[in-house]
């Protein structure tokens, strides 16, 4: 098992008496939503910083991971139907 403050949340949804798929969609979207958080954070220091490269690429990495949440809640819905992030 996994061990952190964070993975206490991970090991409950893996507990958790729910189709696998509910399972992975709930996970992804922890790690995702927690990672975009950072990125946010990130963007936020480079413009305080006045790093215009740094920024860019801090605004890319956010984009890239937004859209494949966005690509795993199409692929969610057109298999299960209804939002990934609602379960």
């Amino acid at each position: 098992m996994l061990e952190s403050p964070f993975t206490d949340t991970l090991n409950a949804i893996k507990d958790a008496d729910l189709p696998a798929a509910n399972k992975i969609a709930r996970a992804f979207d922890l790690i995702t939503t927690q990672t975009l958080t950072h990125f946010d954070h990130d963007i936020d220091l480079s413009r305080a910083l006045h790093d215009q490269d740094k920024l860019i690429q801090d605004q890319i990495k956010r984009d890239t991971l937004a859209h494949a949440r966005e690509i795993f809640n199409f692929c969610y819905r057109f298999m299960l139907g209804g939002d990934a992030w609602d379960v």
